[in-house]
């Protein structure tokens, strides 16, 4: 489990990330970040554009990027 003071770092690092926004005259409509937690342990950190939310049901999203390859 991770410590108090590293949840309030993986926690100040998603506040950064949703106040980051966007540029869409770039292209970039998905930001992931995987951030190690412990000796073992990480979290993941997945920041997407309103466009994705609208346009992609979250289940299908979640199902085809972490499926294994070939499925």
């Amino acid at each position: 489990m991770a410590s108090e003071s590293t949840e309030r770092t993986v926690a100040n690092i998603m506040k950064k990330e949703t106040e980051r926004g966007f540029d869409l005259s770039r292209g970039a409509l998905l930001r992931l970040q995987v951030v190690r937690t412990g000796n073992a342990e990480y979290a993941v950190i997945l920041t997407q554009s309103y466009l994705i939310n609208e346009a992609w049901d979250p289940r299908k999203f979640f199902l085809t990027a972490f499926a294994e390859p070939g499925t």
